[in-house]
């Protein structure tokens, strides 16, 4: 495994996790309104959170594609 790689897959990782992050923000914050322990004064905000989720999932399946690919790369490297 080379330093490149270690890097490349690092940053993938870094992305995820921001991803992730986001997706869970976005959740609490619609789950927090619902139990009426956050009050919005813009509804739009709630659905604006809630319609940003399909495109971080569909990015959190590109990152992971990426990181699949670069461990294949790997094992092909180490054949």
């Amino acid at each position: 495994m080379n330093n490149n790689n270690i890097m490349k897959k690092f940053c993938k990782e870094l992305r995820l996790s921001a991803c992730l992050n986001t997706i869970e923000e976005c959740c609490d914050s619609v789950y927090g309104y619902i139990t009426g322990e956050y009050e919005v004064n813009d509804l739009d905000e709630l659905k604006d959170a809630l319609l940003c989720i399909p495109d971080y999932i569909k990015e959190i399946r590109e990152i992971l594609e990426e990181i699949v690919d670069i461990y294949e790369q790997e094992a092909l490297d180490n054949e």
